[in-house]
């Protein structure tokens, strides 16, 4: 696949891309590149301003300016029904029949035979006017919350949490309430009964930290895990995976996006060989035979003419029931496309960092 070499109109920055006449970089340089903008008249203050681009359908230069030109053109109406006056857009009218309220087009479309009474609210004692086919005891929805208890609540006594009552654990925390502190020793208490009997367990083959408490460490072992623990807390953005850029030497998009430390540690392992001649993160997809696609992490190419698909995984996600199929739809397609496939856990990556003859500190 042919790549052209571009230079963004905006930031300067050097790109390649697969298609020709390209300009941005990204779309937020599309955006913000001010050649690209189309010049407009606010229609309240009258003030020139720029549009983000040039399909963009606006007509104000700021919320203000919006707000204020919608207000300016409201009318004052009356209602077809009740004969209140109420605003409406001027951009509206016509549409439809005017009426102040739904329920005021409900009793005019069920022929002019509904009226308006006036109620007593069962929670503020306030007189409220509503059509008199509707089922309310509350003239708002504030009256009518189900968190606010009494007997005069139309919900009150009935199952549920919400009917009528509020939880007993309404507005309240563990610093506030003994009650709920004990309840959350309580389960914790639960939580460690259950490890020690089996029931629950986390232990994993590859966790040198099960069974093992602070006491058993060395003074340097906890220094080092303390500096990782702190390393991946400033790298990570989400999730137990490290993240980040790496800048490539050798690769055909020279920064890369990486989503663990697998890869990370393996495309420096890539610009370290040099039997590599370039590679590619996340090439292509494959169809699969399940009815998904396919990601593959790597396409290796070496100086020798031959290609490898390469995937980077842990023992978590090589176990996951969708893998299997993913992993026969990429042997098939590197077998009919002349390359191999090959899955890499941490065991292969550190016996490649061995061959190289590096130590890498990831």
């Amino acid at each position: 696949m042919k790549l052209y070499d571009y230079s963004c109109k905006c930031c300067g920055k050097e790109f390649q891309h697969r298609k020709p006449d390209k300009k941005f970089c990204s779309m937020i340089c599309v955006t913000t590149d001010k050649t690209n903008r189309r010049k407009a008249v606010c229609l309240f203050c009258n003030n020139e301003f720029l549009k983000n681009s040039v399909n963009e359908q606006r007509n104000y230069c700021s919320k203000a300016c919006s707000n204020s030109g919608t207000k300016r053109d409201r009318v004052s109406l009356k209602c077809d029904w009740c004969q209140r006056e109420f605003e409406k857009h001027s951009g509206d009218l016509g549409k439809h029949n005017n009426f102040c309220s739904i329920p005021c087009g409900e009793a005019f479309k069920r022929g002019n035979s509904e009226m308006f009474i006036t109620k007593c609210c069962k929670r503020c004692q306030k007189e409220y006017e509503t059509l008199y086919r509707r089922q309310t005891e509350y003239c708002s929805v504030e009256c009518s919350s189900p968190y606010q208890p009494g007997e005069e609540h139309i919900g009150y006594g009935k199952e549920g949490p919400t009917k009528g009552m509020k939880p007993w654990t309404f507005g309240l925390t563990k610093e506030t309430d003994e009650r709920i502190a004990d309840l959350g020793n309580k389960v914790s208490q639960t939580q460690k009964e259950q490890f020690i009997s089996g029931i629950r367990s986390n232990s994993i083959d590859n966790n040198p930290n099960w069974g093992k408490t602070v006491a058993d460490r060395t003074p340097e072992q906890l220094e080092n895990y303390s500096k990782g623990a702190i390393k991946r807390l400033m790298t990570a953005k989400k999730g137990a995976f490290i993240k980040g850029r790496h800048a490539s030497t050798k690769a055909i998009k020279k920064e890369m996006y990486y989503r663990s430390s697998y890869e990370y540690k393996f495309m420096k392992l890539l610009d370290i060989d040099k039997n590599v001649s370039t590679y590619q993160y996340e090439p292509f997809y494959i169809k699969c035979n399940i009815g998904s696609r396919y990601l593959p992490d790597f396409l290796v190419y070496y100086a020798d003419g031959t290609k490898k698909l390469i995937e980077i995984k842990c023992e978590y996600t090589k176990n996951l029931k969708t893998f299997p199929a993913k992993e026969q739809s990429a042997h098939e397609y590197a077998k009919n496309n002349n390359m191999t496939y090959e899955v890499w856990m941490l065991e292969e990556i550190n016996t490649y960092e061995k061959q190289l003859g590096a130590t890498l500190n990831v």
